[in-house]
């Protein structure tokens, strides 16, 4: 019995083998999430050059005009919140920031041990924000 399962399960796994490398050399099959992605992208948004700082990719809409944007000391991951017009933001150079929703000023930030991915909740006056050092932060708004 040992012998005809382990020629059984031989034939299976060449089988598979096979199939998998008729698939690899076909060619013909394509993921049907990338085909249906690809459908969706417009030629016009492939030839549109795209726009430099402070200028508007499609003027034609009329939104889209920068207000005003805040330089931190690295990338920022995270999304920001608005809350009572305070923006709430990390940043991947270690600090949470708070900044005046209307014009961009700095209202205060806060050092953490390490970058800030996570996008921050606040609830009744409270900035609540995980950072990369291990540690979830309550800050007052």
């Amino acid at each position: 019995m040992k012998g005809f399962l382990t020629s059984k399960l031989v034939s299976v796994g060449t089988l598979l083998l096979l199939l998998t490398a008729v698939a690899c050399f076909s060619g013909n099959i394509v993921s049907p999430h990338a085909a249906s992605a690809a459908s969706r992208v417009s030629q016009h948004a492939l030839a549109t050059p795209p726009a430099r700082p402070g200028e508007r990719s499609s003027p034609a809409t009329g939104g889209g005009t920068l207000r005003w944007r805040y330089l931190t000391g690295d990338v920022v991951y995270s999304s920001p919140v608005v809350v009572n017009g305070v923006v709430y933001v990390g940043s991947a150079d270690d600090y949470v920031y708070a900044l005046n929703a209307s014009n961009g000023t700095l209202r205060w930030q806060y050092l953490t041990g390490n970058g800030v991915y996570s996008s921050p909740a606040v609830i009744k006056g409270v900035v609540y924000i995980g950072s990369f050092d291990d540690y979830v932060y309550a800050l007052t708004a």
